[in-house]
This record gives C-alpha cells, sequence and structure tokens, in this order.
C-alpha cells in the first residue's frame, strides 16, 4: 500500500523498550502527529528531534491538555530509552488519549521517523 509522500508505516511497541516482540504496524502522518520528547529540560537541550516538544515524563498529565486537547490526537512519545517513554503513555492512556505510540530512545525515533537532531 503507498502512503502520500509524508506518510509512512513503522512497527511499534506500546511498551518499553521500543523494540519488543509485541510490536504493532502504525501508521505516521508527521504533517499532524505530535511528537513529545518525555526526558528531562536538560536533556531536551542537549538534542531533540525536529519537530519535537518537551514535556517531563512526570509532568506530562498536568501540560499535556495545553498541547495536545484533542485526544484521539495522534502522539509520538520518546526518551532516553523507552521506559519513560512507556510511563508517559500509561498517563496519558488512563487520562483518555486514545493514538499514543512509544518510539522508544531518541536513536531509535530518529531511525524510524528519519527526522534530524536539533541541538540548541
Amino acid at each position: 500500500m503507498a502512503f502520500p509522500r509524508r506518510y509512512f508505516m513503522v512497527r511499534v511497541s506500546d511498551s518499553a523498550p521500543c523494540r519488543a516482540a509485541a510490536e504493532q504496524p502504525v501508521q505516521i502522518d508527521l504533517n499532524t502527529a505530535v511528537l513529545l520528547d518525555v526526558r528531562s529540560p536538560e536533556e531536551y537541550a542537549s538534542g531533540y528531534l525536529k519537530g519535537a516538544r518537551n514535556i517531563p515524563h512526570d509532568r506530562i498529565g498536568a501540560e499535556i491538555a495545553a498541547v495536545v486537547p484533542d485526544k484521539s490526537a495522534q502522539v509520538i512519545l520518546y526518551c532516553r530509552s523507552g521506559r519513560r517513554a512507556n510511563t508517559a503513555l500509561e498517563t496519558l492512556r488512563a487520562m483518555g488519549y486514545t493514538n499514543i505510540s512509544n518510539f522508544g530512545g531518541l536513536e531509535d525515533a530518529q531511525e524510524r521517523l528519519g527526522l534530524p537532531v536539533v541541538t540548541e
């Protein structure tokens, strides 16, 4: 199945690490998906994927509605290894978000999405 230029299929897992055995294909639209780096602000400042917003995993419950008010919007999470992204994923699911993916660590997400790392 062919997708328009900014659409593609990737295999991701709902749990960390991202390369878990029970992976499912997910269609990503980089024009509308919200990319969230859930690492600390210091880690984010050292390098993040182009277009990513930073909401640390321990503040995601309090801050997500300001960034992603639509609970059906596609949200892609990543951190350093996938563990904090999984914690954030579980928090968002409990809040009613329905279209969330854990892309694991920064390098995994970069490889899967083909996005450059930006440094401040």
